[in-house]
């Protein structure tokens, strides 16, 4: 929301808003196309402009026009390939980490059946052992 140059107060909507096109200076390529609004202040009466938007279009020979389009389309032909490629590539990675997680877990298994089984081996020495010294 602008404000008057005179009194400060702020003025809420224009009065009128006239689209501005100007050429771009010399070596500049385009134009400038612009809306501005001609502001009224309640409190001093005071009348003055303020530029509500501006946008530089950019004017290119249609050959050019057209060599852009088609670098466009095969960038985003590019991108559809890449993007395919990077989830293929995800997918074997979680494929993998998966696997690793079944084989370390298939290893820890294998591990503790072991252990187990070492436990009861330990625990018929120990009933031997207690069986000896009872006698």
């Amino acid at each position: 929301m602008p404000s008057c140059p005179r009194c400060k107060a702020m003025v809420d909507s224009p009065e009128k808003v006239i689209p501005v096109i100007v050429e771009a200076a010399e070596g500049e390529h385009g134009v400038n196309h612009s809306e501005v609004g001609i502001f009224r202040c309640k409190r001093c009466d005071t009348m003055f402009p303020q530029v509500m938007s501006s946008r530089h279009y950019l004017f290119v020979p249609q050959t050019e026009f057209t060599s852009l389009g088609k670098e466009l389309s095969s960038l985003r032909s590019e991108k559809g390939t890449l993007e395919k490629s990077i989830q293929e590539h995800i997918g074997r990675e979680n494929a993998l980490a998966e696997e690793g997680r079944k084989a370390q877990i298939a290893g820890l298994e294998s591990r503790a059946e072991q252990l187990e089984s070492y436990v009861s081996y330990l625990r018929s020495q120990k009933r031997e052992l207690e069986e000896e010294t009872a006698h």
